[in-house]
């Protein structure tokens, strides 16, 4: 398994390697090793901490099904996100003695997972491998999908409907998984704001988030100042960032400042030709 993990690896890199940058992010726990794969030039920060959410409650789902003894090895390697045959989703999974392996280049949800781990226990068991240049990876996947509908009961929503993984803290505030999704928890209040980047920063008693094209300030819970971002860049984001110092915030782009907002003043100021402009 060690060595098909690595050739997939190496795979992941080579194949497109012209086409654009990849990366790796990897999560270990006591029966799980999940990782993804991103576009560096296109790639969504807050997947971090969902694939985060993702694989410690894949995990725990694991761990239950082991106290089961549902399966011939308790351990499952997991790699999802990037793409190496062309560019079509597909999906190839293996054991051996050493575990389970599980590669998907595409999207995933905990939904799938779980329908893949129910289908390692299952009685008709086979791995699922193929020669790309011989098949279509899309009709692989259909293939596959199949034999799931077939083969692999659906997880049962109790289960992950009481599973919540906290997964970011500051303060007052936490970023929880649950039920495949992310939300923003105020104390013990579970908020409707959608998660942008770049996360929330702490000044003193004042928290700043980052929502769409505004800026926000949060005392106690409430929003008591918001300014929009000069020239926000919609199609890339994630190339804001925030930092807060002893008295001041700072909201970049591309690592130059954009906004300073001032805590003693209560003040956005706009950054421009190396001058503070209040707002």
């Amino acid at each position: 398994m060690k060595y098909l993990y690595s050739v997939l690896f190496i795979l992941c890199f080579s194949i497109n390697l012209h086409a654009t940058e990849r990366s790796y992010n990897n999560y270990l726990y006591s029966n799980l090793n999940f990782s993804f794969c991103y576009n560096i030039t296109s790639y969504d920060p807050l997947e971090y901490l969902y694939y985060k959410g993702l694989s410690k409650t894949l995990n725990k789902y694991i761990i239950e099904k082991v106290q089961k003894r549902d399966f011939i090895s308790n351990k499952f390697e997991i790699q999802t996100g990037c793409t190496i045959f062309g560019g079509h989703p597909s999906i190839e999974i293996s054991r051996n003695r050493n575990g389970n392996f599980v590669f998907i280049h595409g999207d995933t949800n905990l939904s799938q997972l779980v329908r893949i781990i129910n289908y390692f226990s299952s009685k008709d068991w086979a791995s699922f491998c193929y020669d790309n240049e011989q098949v279509n990876p899309q009709v692989a996947l259909n293939t596959f999908n199949e034999i799931l509908n077939d083969r692999a009961s659906k997880p049962g929503k109790d289960f992950f409907t009481d599973k919540k993984e906290i997964i970011w803290e500051l303060g007052d505030y936490k970023i929880i998984y649950q039920n495949d999704d992310l939300y923003y928890q105020y104390k013990n209040t579970r908020l409707k704001y959608k998660l942008y980047y770049p996360l929330p920063v702490k000044l003193k008693d004042r928290y700043f988030f980052v929502t769409n094209d505004t800026i926000q300030v949060f005392e106690n819970g409430k929003i008591m100042l918001e300014n929009s971002i000069p020239g926000f860049d919609d199609i890339k984001p994630y190339r804001y960032s925030m930092k807060a110092y002893k008295d001041w915030v700072n909201l970049y782009y591309e690592d130059k400042p954009v906004l300073s907002y001032s805590f003693a003043k209560n003040r956005f100021y706009k950054i421009n030709r190396n001058k503070k402009n209040k707002i």
